[in-house]
Order: structure tokens, then sequence, then C-alpha cells
């Protein structure tokens, strides 16, 4: 990715913009299998492929409007990363999915703070992200404790 800007943010609502996100789904899974190779067992149980497919070809899914958002980034025109927004309940929204392609990570935190200024739009009090896999115990690790209040 030679561009060095600030990435572009939209929110994923055409038919294309899902299709990259469905791309990128699918890049963050094969990312996931090569970084923890050694948890494979944890991941294809978390990621059988019937019911990811079944998840992309149904977005935004959970991630629709009103109280969702799947955001797409591109920098220099390509696709970039994704997050997605979802309601928890409560005035709770919680970060899915998050993924920067490899070639344009390490250029900020885009990812998860247009997220928390979407989730103020939202009229979400509470953003707090999700889960990743980790090395051990139950093979869950929270990625970022860290909760925002908004507004």
């Amino acid at each position: 990715m030679p561009d060095t800007k600030a990435p572009e943010i939209l929110v994923a609502e055409t038919p294309a913009d899902l299709d990259s996100v469905r791309a990128l789904h699918r890049r963050f899974v094969d990312w996931h299998m090569v970084r923890h190779a050694a948890f494979r067992d944890k991941l294809d149980a978390y990621f059988t492929p019937a019911a990811f497919e079944a998840e992309l070809a149904a977005l935004p899914g959970a991630f629709a409007p009103p109280s969702g958002r799947l955001l797409l980034a591109r920098l220099g025109g390509q696709d970039a990363g994704c997050v997605g927004l979802r309601d928890r309940g409560g005035g709770v929204a919680e970060m899915k999915r998050m993924f920067v392609v490899p070639e344009a990570q390490g250029r900020g935190r885009w990812g998860s703070t247009p997220c928390v200024s979407t989730a103020g739009r939202c009229s979400t009090r509470l953003t707090r992200s999700t889960k990743a896999w980790a090395s051990g115990g139950s093979g869950h690790i929270t990625i970022c404790p860290r909760t925002w209040r908004i507004g």
C-alpha cells in the first residue's frame, strides 16, 4: 500500500462494499490460521466454514443500522481494513472482526477510533471490544479491555 495518508473510512452499505468486507473477513480468518497455527483446532471450531460463510452471506446482519455498522477503510483506493459495531443491549456496543491488512498495519488507530465515534452516532453510550484467541486457558483473551464513554 503506497499511500501514507489517513485512510478513507466509510460505512459499508453497497453490494460492492459488502463484498469488500467479506473478502477482508476471509483474509482475517486466513491470517488467524497462519498466526495461530498451533491452535488450529480451536480456530476451526470457532470459524466453522458453513457458519462463517452463512454469516458473510447475511452481512450486514447484526451490524446493520440503526444500532450497528460495518466500517470499511480504504487506503490509496484499496481495501485496507474493516470493523463491525454491533448492539449488545443496554447502551453497549461491541467491536467485532476488526482487521487491518498487514501492509497497512502500524499507521495509527483508525480501526477503533471511527468505531467509537460511530457508536456515539448510533446513540450507544459505551463501546467494548470483542475477544481474540490466545495461547492458553480457555483460548480467549480480551484484546482491548478499555471501555469508552460516549457523549
